[in-house]
């Protein structure tokens, strides 16, 4: 009966030993196999943003390159000051009438200004919900990165911003709005 027990021990330590190792296998295979299909999850994931970002890269090229059609048509109505203030405040509505008739037709801007030398906006024309207002209360824009910018472009040079909030009267607009300039 004592060997008997003491075989039985034995078988059952075996077993119990055999068990560990087989399951230790089992979790190592499962884990591996885990990882490899997390790895080509990623792979399919990285493939699909890849390509989604080529069409979105092509989308904004197109839509980048219509902004440049349309700042050409926008420099070609120059604004050339008239020394009599009257004049010049009538040439600036008659310049801000064709601002909103632009915008009018183009609801993918948010908004049209015009800043003098000094950075301060003389006409500006604003989109809110697809209809188009020309704006009274005007800012100015001399302190902002982009006016900066744009004043060390040569003539018919385009400068085009980084992608980040639009600011108005000194805070960021709430909702935030993302923009390009």
């Amino acid at each position: 009966m004592y060997i008997l027990k003491k075989e039985l021990m034995r078988v059952n330590r075996v077993f119990f030993i055999t068990f560990l190792l087989f399951s230790f296998i089992t979790a190592v295979l499962y884990a591996v196999y885990l990882y490899l299909k997390y790895e080509q999850y990623k792979g399919d994931l990285q493939n699909e943003v890849k390509l989604h970002l080529i069409e979105k890269h092509s989308e904004i090229k197109v839509e980048l390159g219509s902004i440049n059609k349309s700042l050409i048509t926008i420099e070609d109505i120059s604004i050339q000051m008239a020394p009599d203030i009257k004049l010049k405040n009538k040439f600036l509505e008659h310049v801000s009438q064709h601002f909103k008739i632009f915008m009018d037709n183009n609801v993918n801007y948010l908004q049209l200004r015009v800043l003098d030398v000094d950075g301060k906006e003389i006409v500006r024309v604003d989109n809110k919900l697809g209809k188009s207002y020309i704006i009274s209360n005007l800012q100015d824009k001399s302190n902002r990165y982009y006016y900066q910018e744009a004043t060390k472009l040569q003539k018919s040079e385009v400068y085009v911003s980084p992608l980040d909030l639009n600011i108005e009267y000194g805070q960021v607009e709430i909702p935030r709005v993302p923009v390009i300039r």
